[in-house]
């Protein structure tokens, strides 16, 4: 399940539709953790500040929804070594630096900064890791 389609409360056509209770459910503080700092907790689905949720895995791997705001944010990343406070530093710096700049109107056009953002995109590659395609354990 990705978080563009919880943005859209899985109401999509498809061969089977979540129904718009249960997501709400799903979404809505079911667990008080405020004790370990955060907001609440769902059917294995965080609550946020804001009315926002997440989905966490390991290493700080994470989607942050903000429904309201029409946005969702993924993070893919393997912070292991740096223990419990990576996550709260890349929530901190997410909330500071992107939610609260946000606006709810379109920004005004720069054509020269779109093709500077063009330019860096297009030169942007993800440098695949060294190894097997496959897993000698497979072969077991």
């Amino acid at each position: 399940m990705n978080s563009q389609r919880m943005i859209n409360d899985m109401m999509i056509q498809a061969e089977f539709e979540i129904s718009e209770a249960y997501i709400r459910a799903a979404t809505s503080k079911q667990i008080d953790n405020s004790l370990t700092g955060d907001v609440g907790y769902g059917y294995q689905i965080w609550c946020e500040e804001d009315n926002g949720f997440s989905f966490r895995g390991m290493g700080s791997q994470f989607a942050l929804v903000y429904p309201e705001r029409e946005l969702a944010f993924a993070c893919n990343s393997d912070t292991q070594m740096m223990g419990h406070i990576a996550r709260i530093l890349l929530r901190n710096v997410f909330r500071e630096e992107l939610l609260a700049k946000i606006q709810d109107r379109p920004l005004p056009a720069d054509d020269a900064a779109g093709k500077a953002l063009e330019i860096k995109l297009d030169s942007l590659n993800l440098i695949p890791q060294q190894g097997s395609l496959t897993s000698s354990y497979v072969e077991k």
